[in-house]
């Protein structure tokens, strides 16, 4: 069983090595929309947030990101794929 994942480091502003991200599991069943208005109200109380995602999930996590970047909400600051076999 293969499968390909996708996170997204998003921010607000600087990081803040001593709390934890909140991380939101991007689905297929939600669309990009509902993700970004989530991440909207972490990035509120949050300076971070990651949006992790699998597979067929991770072009909704990416148009969630864009969104956001692209309302001035937040910072697109990382994009990492890997692959496990």
């Amino acid at each position: 069983h293969s499968s390909e994942q996708g996170d997204q480091g998003i921010n607000e502003g600087t990081s803040s090595p001593d709390k934890p991200r909140q991380v939101i599991a991007v689905s297929v069943s939600k669309g990009p929309s509902a993700f970004f208005n989530l991440a909207r109200k972490f990035l509120v109380t949050d300076e971070e947030c990651d949006l992790s995602a699998l597979e067929g999930a991770i072009v909704s996590a990416v148009d969630a990101a864009h969104l956001l970047e692209r309302s001035k909400i937040a910072t697109i600051v990382q994009i990492q794929t890997s692959y496990v076999a």
